[in-house]
Protein backbone atom coordinates (compact mmCIF):
# COMPACT_ATOMS: atom_id res chain seq x y z
CA UNK A 1 0.00 0.00 0.00
CA UNK A 2 2.83 2.23 0.78
CA UNK A 3 4.46 2.35 -2.94
CA UNK A 4 1.03 3.25 -4.25
CA UNK A 5 0.49 6.35 -2.07
CA UNK A 6 4.12 7.08 -3.56
CA UNK A 7 3.36 6.44 -6.75
CA UNK A 8 0.05 8.64 -6.64
CA UNK A 9 2.24 11.44 -5.22
CA UNK A 10 4.98 11.45 -7.41
CA UNK A 11 2.41 11.04 -10.53
CA UNK A 12 0.61 14.15 -9.11
CA UNK A 13 3.91 16.14 -8.24
CA UNK A 14 5.31 15.83 -11.95
CA UNK A 15 1.78 16.22 -13.56
CA UNK A 16 1.29 19.85 -11.62
CA UNK A 17 4.76 20.55 -12.39
CA UNK A 18 5.02 19.64 -16.12
CA UNK A 19 1.59 21.86 -16.50
CA UNK A 20 3.23 25.38 -14.53
CA UNK A 21 6.43 24.69 -17.35
CA UNK A 22 4.44 23.88 -19.99
CA UNK A 23 2.63 27.15 -19.60
CA UNK A 24 5.90 29.07 -18.28
CA UNK A 25 7.56 28.00 -21.70
CA UNK A 26 4.54 28.59 -23.91
CA UNK A 27 3.31 31.98 -23.10
CA UNK A 28 0.28 32.27 -25.69
CA UNK A 29 -1.75 29.33 -24.17
CA UNK A 30 -1.16 30.97 -20.68
CA UNK A 31 -2.34 33.97 -21.73
CA UNK A 32 -5.59 32.53 -23.64
CA UNK A 33 -6.19 30.80 -19.80
CA UNK A 34 -5.73 33.61 -18.01
CA UNK A 35 -8.18 35.11 -20.05
CA UNK A 36 -10.14 32.12 -19.61
CA UNK A 37 -9.57 30.53 -16.43
CA UNK A 38 -12.43 27.98 -17.09
CA UNK A 39 -10.54 26.35 -19.70
CA UNK A 40 -8.17 25.32 -16.51
CA UNK A 41 -9.53 21.68 -16.26
CA UNK A 42 -8.98 20.93 -20.28
CA UNK A 43 -5.55 23.11 -19.76
CA UNK A 44 -4.38 20.34 -17.37
CA UNK A 45 -5.55 17.27 -19.00
CA UNK A 46 -4.01 18.73 -22.27
CA UNK A 47 -0.61 19.14 -20.70
CA UNK A 48 -0.76 15.78 -19.26
CA UNK A 49 -1.53 15.08 -23.01
CA UNK A 50 1.58 16.98 -24.73
CA UNK A 51 4.22 15.96 -21.53
CA UNK A 52 2.98 12.69 -20.23
CA UNK A 53 4.29 11.59 -16.82
CA UNK A 54 4.60 8.19 -17.75
CA UNK A 55 6.51 7.96 -20.15
CA UNK A 56 6.61 3.92 -20.64
CA UNK A 57 5.06 0.85 -19.14
CA UNK A 58 5.60 -3.02 -19.15
CA UNK A 59 3.25 -5.65 -20.17
CA UNK A 60 3.43 -9.38 -19.96
CA UNK A 61 0.74 -11.10 -22.47
CA UNK A 62 -1.15 -14.35 -20.81
CA UNK A 63 -1.46 -15.39 -24.48
CA UNK A 64 -0.21 -14.80 -27.72
CA UNK A 65 -1.43 -11.99 -29.51
CA UNK A 66 -0.68 -9.26 -32.54
CA UNK A 67 0.16 -5.93 -32.47
CA UNK A 68 -0.30 -4.16 -35.53
CA UNK A 69 0.89 -6.90 -37.09
CA UNK A 70 3.72 -8.01 -34.78
CA UNK A 71 3.49 -11.32 -33.36
CA UNK A 72 3.41 -11.16 -29.67
CA UNK A 73 4.52 -14.59 -27.79
CA UNK A 74 2.96 -14.97 -24.45
CA UNK A 75 5.30 -14.48 -21.69
CA UNK A 76 7.64 -11.50 -23.93
CA UNK A 77 7.66 -8.18 -22.07
CA UNK A 78 6.28 -5.91 -24.65
CA UNK A 79 7.28 -2.21 -23.57
CA UNK A 80 4.55 0.56 -24.28
CA UNK A 81 5.57 3.96 -24.87
CA UNK A 82 2.97 6.26 -23.45
CA UNK A 83 5.37 9.19 -23.93
CA UNK A 84 3.94 9.40 -27.46
CA UNK A 85 0.53 8.56 -27.23
CA UNK A 86 -2.05 11.25 -28.36
CA UNK A 87 0.98 12.73 -30.59
CA UNK A 88 0.26 11.61 -34.00
CA UNK A 89 -1.20 14.49 -36.54
CA UNK A 90 -3.70 11.38 -37.76
CA UNK A 91 -5.31 11.72 -34.50
CA UNK A 92 -6.33 15.85 -35.06
CA UNK A 93 -3.66 17.10 -32.99
CA UNK A 94 -0.72 19.19 -33.29
CA UNK A 95 1.79 17.08 -31.88
CA UNK A 96 4.42 18.29 -29.31
CA UNK A 97 2.54 21.51 -28.72
CA UNK A 98 0.30 22.22 -25.88
CA UNK A 99 -3.05 23.86 -26.63
CA UNK A 100 -5.68 25.58 -23.92
CA UNK A 101 -7.69 26.73 -27.28
CA UNK A 102 -9.19 23.19 -28.30
CA UNK A 103 -11.53 22.56 -26.00
CA UNK A 104 -14.54 24.24 -24.94
CA UNK A 105 -15.22 25.81 -22.16
CA UNK A 106 -18.33 23.64 -21.37
CA UNK A 107 -15.67 20.92 -21.81
CA UNK A 108 -13.57 22.39 -19.43
CA UNK A 109 -15.90 22.71 -16.25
Amino acid sequence: MRSLLGAGIDTTIHSIAQTLHALATHPAEYAELVADPRRAKFAYEEALRFESVVRQNYRTPSRDSEIGGIPIREGQKVMLLVGSANQAPSAGVRPWTPSTSTGSPAEAT
